[in-house]
């Protein structure tokens, strides 16, 4: 077989056990040193394998990150939409949503860092980056949209409403864990309460008065 283990391993692991070994030492040293100065001979060593041993699961540096990058935005994707709420008010659906993507942030800061902050790489890793940030665009655009807040409106001008609108919750939530990123300190409900508070004032004034030059019928 071409897999050889690092003299010193008291066990052989499987093949999914081993990849799930590499992944997470990638994962660490990618997020820590960013893409171009990580490297794979600390991923083996972190790993307890030989270098080779890299490359019979991956076949190269920017495949591991590539493969890593869609494995973190897979649970990132999953842990919120397990924690949103299927029932209850528009607000309280939103709080559960951003209180999911912070406690996401909290749990794997490592999986934060390398899905939202490090976009170097070649070209896999570039399109790797750009379906993250559509994806998660999609998934704010698809809670926003199951909510009354473009009422009197439809067909493509409320779709791109809401597209508009789940690119800034994105874009702000991430800007907002970049800068809990240098203020650990900071307790998550106190980022959670700002953040809801923040989006909700806007969200809840589209909802009584209606998009900006929408034609509504005066009420009774």
């Amino acid at each position: 077989m071409g897999e050889t283990e690092k003299k010193g391993t008291r066990r052989r692991m499987k093949g999914a056990e081993r990849r799930g070994v590499i992944m997470g030492a990638a994962m660490e040293e990618f997020a820590r040193r960013g893409y171009q100065a990580a490297s794979l001979d600390v991923i083996a060593r972190s790993s307890g394998v030989s270098k080779p041993v890299i490359y019979d699961h991956f076949s190269s540096k920017q495949a591991l990150h590539v493969a890593l990058l869609e494995d973190q935005l897979r649970g990132l994707l999953a842990h919120v939409a397990a924690r949103v709420p299927e029932e209850g008010s528009a607000e309280v659906r939103l709080r559960g949503g951003i209180e999911a993507f912070f406690g996401f942030v909290e749990e794997h800061p490592y999986a934060w860092r390398m899905l939202f902050r490090e976009v170097a790489g070649g070209a896999e890793v570039a399109e790797a980056h750009r379906r993250i940030q559509a994806a998660a665009t999609g998934f704010s655009a698809g809670l926003l949209a199951r909510e009354p807040f473009f009422a009197g409106r439809d067909g493509p001008g409320r779709e791109r409403a809401v597209e508009m609108l789940a690119e800034m919750l994105k874009s702000g939530l991430n800007g907002l864990a970049a800068w809990w990123y240098e203020h650990p300190d900071v307790p998550r409900e106190d980022l959670v309460e700002v953040a809801t508070g923040y989006a909700w004032l806007g969200l809840d004034r589209l909802r009584a008065e209606g998009p900006a030059g929408s034609e509504r019928e005066p009420g009774p």
